[in-house]
């Protein structure tokens, strides 16, 4: 276990100019939502009620809550990380890394969407405690599996940065790097997962 955790931290050092990139355009995404958040302009009004009734429908967070106010919090919890890292962080951020920009567009949308939701909401200390504390671990998983995907996008277009100048060779360590990568993001993830639904748990029961 300690080998693979200290090759996941290899691999993520190798690729930490990426990781830099993706956490700047991530602040920025953010940044520009919660700047936004209170903005009566018509459109980013009708775009935030557009949000919200996407998130209304959004079977995963029922799921969720029905498992909550069944008292089912290690369902929901294990429910929440599987969430998170096959649809959220793999095929999201990792597996389109294939196309070179996508991962990207994908982490500013999510900052542009979470800061237009919630820079304006107010509550006790607990909720943010709860609400930044799952901010920061889900966006630095995603950091990561972005990175690797853009990782992935960058090996067949510069080869040489593998050591070698056969584009397929150079794909296929992308991904062998990526695997690594997803290590940290899946511990990462699980305690996020233990956090936002234990915290939300303790949030009802009060």
């Amino acid at each position: 276990m300690i080998k693979i955790l200290k090759e996941s931290i290899n691999s993520i050092r190798r690729i930490k100019y990426i990781i830099f990139t993706v956490i700047f355009l991530t602040l920025i995404s953010l940044l520009v939502g919660f700047y936004y958040s209170n903005s009566q302009i018509g459109w980013i009004v009708d775009l935030k009620k557009m949000i919200l009734e996407q998130l209304e429908n959004f079977s995963a967070l029922e799921t969720i809550s029905v498992y909550l106010q069944d008292g089912k919090v290690l369902q929901a919890i294990l429910y929440t990380f599987g969430f998170n890292f096959v649809s959220g962080s793999f095929f999201a951020t990792v597996l389109t890394g294939i196309f070179v920009p996508l991962p990207l567009f994908v982490m500013i949308e999510r900052g542009i969407m979470i800061g237009l939701l919630y820079g304006d909401t107010t509550g006790s200390t607990w909720y943010y405690i709860i609400f930044y504390g799952t901010l920061i671990l889900e966006f630095g998983a995603y950091v990561l599996s972005t990175s690797a995907g853009v990782n992935i996008g960058l090996s067949y277009l510069f080869p040489k940065r593998f050591g070698t100048k056969n584009r397929i060779e150079a794909f296929g360590k992308s991904w062998i790097e990526a695997g690594k990568v997803m290590m940290m993001v899946a511990i990462v993830l699980f305690i996020a997962a233990v956090w936002e639904i234990g915290g939300l748990y303790f949030l009802i029961q009060k």
